[in-house]
């Protein structure tokens, strides 16, 4: 049977992962503004999207596919709830992606990197080598989650662990490469993006040349763990060379967005200082929660 598309764009998905109990998408939505403005995000590219209906006959979506931003948790019960098929990889193995120790693990690192995992640690990485330094989350997003350090008279009994300690280098240039993950590996496109001085996305920019990045051994290794869908693998390009993997996002993102309807994303700051994507075209059948 072929199936009707119901998107929606949970981009609270590593806000999420975070969180120690389960949650609903109207948590979700509501725990930042951003998360609640992004997800009309298919306006950009859906033709004629739903998003997240209140379904009040279970049945009347049964001929209904959800086609979420990520695969998440509380997006599956949703779907789960109204029958609605929700086909997606396991989301351990997700949540196992997504974070920044697996790219650590199975990707070349900055030079002076490491995992830590307790205040000791942190604070003996931090007493060696050059600042500025930076500690990162492994779930953070958009930059949030970083703390950049100019010195080692840092408090790192405050910290929650593990955290990733990195170097802070001056970016050149930062890129991403987007793929679809099936019985073949496919690369859908190249953006350069550009970042504000923290590294949160700004805009990003398709068609243009990037620099070369052999993802294909990271992405048949994670073939064989059994993900499948779309992924991208944002690198940035600085004066000591390529940093191949700065993390991995099993899932749709601003850029795979862009390369999908084949124009830029640009986001601008809204009064509050919320980021407010531009751009929306389409028409949109929207039902309250």
């Amino acid at each position: 049977m072929l199936r009707k598309k119901l998107y929606f764009c949970n981009t609270y998905f590593e806000w999420e992962l975070e969180q120690k109990k389960d949650v609903t998408i109207e948590e979700g939505l509501r725990a930042h503004p951003l998360f609640f403005q992004l997800h009309y995000l298919p306006l950009l590219f859906a033709e004629k999207p739903l998003l997240a209906p209140e379904i009040q006959n279970k049945s009347t979506f049964a001929d209904f596919e959800l086609i979420s931003y990520a695969p998440a948790r509380s997006v599956q019960k949703w779907a789960q709830e109204r029958n609605i098929l929700y086909n997606i990889p396991p989301l351990d193995l997700v949540k196992t992606l997504t974070s920044k120790i697996f790219s650590f693990e199975n990707a070349p690192q900055l030079p002076g990197s490491a995992i830590l995992y307790n205040a000791k640690e942190a604070a003996a990485w931090l007493a060696e080598g050059l600042f500025p330094k930076v500690f990162k989350t492994p779930f953070g997003f958009a930059a949030r989650g970083h703390t950049i350090l100019q010195h080692a008279n840092f408090d790192c009994s405050k910290l929650s662990f593990p955290l990733i300690g990195e170097p802070w280098v001056k970016r050149l240039l930062d890129f991403s490469m987007h793929f679809e993950i099936g019985k073949e590996i496919r690369c859908v496109g190249k953006t350069l993006m550009q970042n504000d001085k923290r590294g949160s996305f700004l805009s990003c920019e398709t068609g243009a040349k990037t620099p070369e990045v052999n993802h294909l051994p990271l992405l048949e290794k994670i073939q064989e763990m059994g993900f499948f869908g779309p992924i991208s693998i944002d690198s940035f390009l600085y004066d000591g060379g390529i940093h191949p993997v700065v993390e991995i996002n099993p899932r749709h993102t601003m850029s795979s967005i862009a390369c999908k309807i084949g124009t830029p994303i640009k986001f601008t700051y809204g009064k509050s200082g919320d980021l407010l994507p531009s751009g929306y075209q389409k028409n949109l059948t929207i039902v309250r929660l």
